[in-house]
């Protein structure tokens, strides 16, 4: 099986999830709130890998479909469930454009 990077994934390169330095380490946030930032930057940090040889290429599609996939509706679901809590709010509007460009990425995944 061989993974071709798209131009879309280069896409979700250039528009970075968030450093999680820059949450606010003052404001406590919901577990769920907590593990979609911690999955977002894993997502990153995996769209980003070098697929240098066949066995790294399958580590990196694992790892995107496990991490990368779930999180245009898991940011949906968080979006909907804390649309009356600002504070959180506006931590998920620091992803939108990152989440934009992982459905455009994934959608540019071909797989052979």
């Amino acid at each position: 099986m061989r993974l071709v990077f798209s131009f879309a994934v280069v896409l979700a390169c250039l528009y970075a999830a968030p450093d999680s330095s820059q949450i606010d380490r003052e404001q406590s946030y919901p577990k769920d709130v907590t593990a979609f930032v911690e999955q977002a930057n894993d997502c990153e940090h995996w769209m980003g890998e070098e697929p240098y040889d066949e066995e790294r290429l399958n580590e990196i599609i694992v790892a995107v479909e496990k991490l990368c996939e779930p999180l245009p509706k898991l940011y949906t679901a968080l979006k909907d469930r804390y649309k009356n809590d600002k504070t959180i709010g506006d931590l998920l509007a620091k992803y939108n454009g990152f989440i934009d460009n992982i459905e455009l990425s994934l959608s540019g995944l071909e797989y052979d």
